[in-house]
């Protein structure tokens, strides 16, 4: 979103909000640890690009389930990797990581159903909270390695995110209805329709489907935004060159 200043018919000056040129649909589940990693750069460049960010919780294992894509964790090898690029990932994008101890045991055995669905509740029920809900839960699950099933977890995310005590526990409440449990089933199953194998999946102006949180440099493109790294640093070059002398002052 971005705003335009103007005067009205009086002459007065006021700022007024423009519809974003773009609209950008970020499919995620907070058990995904490359989620986490696009879910905090598409953050950044929220505030830069002209678009309008739509967050989308969905559960990772049943859009595996429903594309019959086996999950990369599965081989060992595979599994080993991801631990090794995360580290070098959160180092790059300057975002603190902590697996939790046994993560494949986390990831496989423990899940996310009970996150996703508080997820669901707050998109629902608060729609206005879920951003930083979202946030919460990423740092409990990679940025701290912690349980993020149980319910006083689900309610220091709330917390986390300053709501009320009250509001929390309805939406905790409201997590285990039948309407939300279906809400989170039909939400991982429309991701069909844009052919999303994995997670993260971002959706331009509801057609284009790009996977991963490495291709937002190509998102960028395709948008005719800029693309300042990462950190969403527009001076980031010119502080590197400055720092190894090459800048022309």
């Amino acid at each position: 979103m971005r705003f335009l200043s103007k005067s009205d018919d009086a002459g007065v000056l006021r700022t007024v909000a423009m519809a974003a040129r773009h609209q950008i649909k970020l499919f995620y589940d907070v058990l995904s640890p490359y989620s986490y990693i696009g879910f905090h750069v598409m953050r950044r460049y929220q505030r830069i690009w002209d678009v309008s960010l739509q967050l989308r919780p969905v559960l990772i294992g049943g859009i595996f389930k429903n594309t019959k894509n086996a999950p990369p964790g599965l081989n060992k090898i595979k599994f080993d990797y991801m631990l090794t690029d995360l580290k070098r990932l959160a180092h790059t994008h300057q975002l603190p990581l902590s697996p939790a101890p046994n993560t494949m045991e986390y990831m496989f055995k423990g899940g996310s159903l009970q996150a996703m669905r508080l997820l669901t509740a707050v998109a629902a029920d608060q729609p206005e909270a879920l951003e930083d809900v979202t946030v919460a839960l990423f740092d409990r699950s990679w940025g701290k390695g912690v349980d993020i099933n149980a319910e006083t977890s689900l309610q220091e995310a709330c917390a986390a995110a300053k709501l009320p005590t009250d509001t929390a526990q309805n939406l905790i409440q409201a997590s285990q209805t039948d309407r939300i449990k279906e809400l989170l089933k039909s939400n991982t199953d429309a991701a069909q329709q844009y052919n999303i194998f994995g997670l993260p999946s971002f959706v331009i102006d509801d057609k284009d489907m790009y996977f991963g949180a490495d291709r937002m440099d190509v998102i960028a493109a395709q948008l005719n935004e800029p693309w300042y790294g990462p950190l969403a640093n527009p001076y980031q070059k010119d502080v590197q060159e400055l720092m190894s002398g090459k800048a022309k002052l």
